[in-house]
């Protein structure tokens, strides 16, 4: 492979990389509003028990802001859930897509590169591709070696 087709592999598998970590900073943000808004229910929460086992009780425009942020809090959950979804598709593929870069590429070293991201080989099963472009690999390599 010439230079330029270096700097070209290069400079995709760092854009692979930097959507894997974008995507990881994007759940980090996603944690960070999902406790903030977690914390803040349950400080209210606790709040407004005290009142009502301290024999205070509550006013009628209490109530009303009870069941609003109630439903507000319920509200919030599934749009939590469904960005999370979206995070962890994204992640999935992105990474699938790495992997797969790396294991098409002549340099074992990159081969050997998606082995360990893969570990515990979870993208294997589920991407076949990812077993075939390995398998195809060892093999071509076994028959370089003759």
């Amino acid at each position: 492979m010439n230079l330029r087709g270096q700097y070209i592999l290069f400079q995709t598998f760092i854009n692979e990389l930097r959507l894997i970590w974008d995507l990881v900073f994007e759940l980090e943000a996603l944690q960070h509003s999902f406790f903030g808004r977690i914390l803040k229910e349950w400080d209210y929460r606790q709040h407004r028990e005290r009142a009502l086992e301290s024999g205070v009780g509550t006013t009628y425009s209490a109530e009303d802001e009870f069941k609003v942020k109630t439903q507000a809090f319920k509200a919030f959950l599934p749009t939590v859930k469904a960005q999370y979804n979206i995070i962890h598709r994204n992640y999935q593929e992105c990474l699938k897509k790495f992997l797969l870069d790396l294991t098409s590429q002549k340099d074992h070293e990159l081969r050997l590169l998606s082995s360990r991201i893969d570990y515990n080989e979870f993208y294997k099963r589920i991407d076949a591709r990812l077993n075939e472009s390995m398998k195809f690999s060892r093999c071509s390599d076994m028959f370089q070696q003759l």
